[in-house]
């Protein structure tokens, strides 16, 4: 791994992801993990990789995550009287 996050992920997996914006808040909390050869077909493979040279304009990149949630939490607008949870079991 060449990036210090990698690493750190590699060494601690666990997570929190959000959305940039603050009006429209997604919070994910849970485990990292690498997407591995086998996890997915050539086919999701190509997408994944059509998607991502497209978008960051690279060749290639680093290895691709995906985060296992273990808990979301969701609100819109700025009072949380919107906000909702999710929990998910550990698997």
């Amino acid at each position: 791994m060449k990036t210090a996050w990698a690493r750190h992920l590699v060494r601690d997996p666990r997570i929190t992801v959000h959305l940039p914006n603050g009006e429209q808040v997604v919070i994910i909390e849970g485990t990292a993990q690498i997407i591995e050869d086998n996890d997915i077909s050539s086919e999701e493979w190509n997408t994944l990789d059509t998607l991502f040279q497209s978008k960051y304009q690279v060749d290639k990149g680093s290895p691709y995550w995906y985060v296992q949630p273990g808990k979301v939490l969701a609100w819109d607008g700025g009072g949380l009287q919107t906000m909702t949870r999710w929990l998910f079991p550990n698997r």
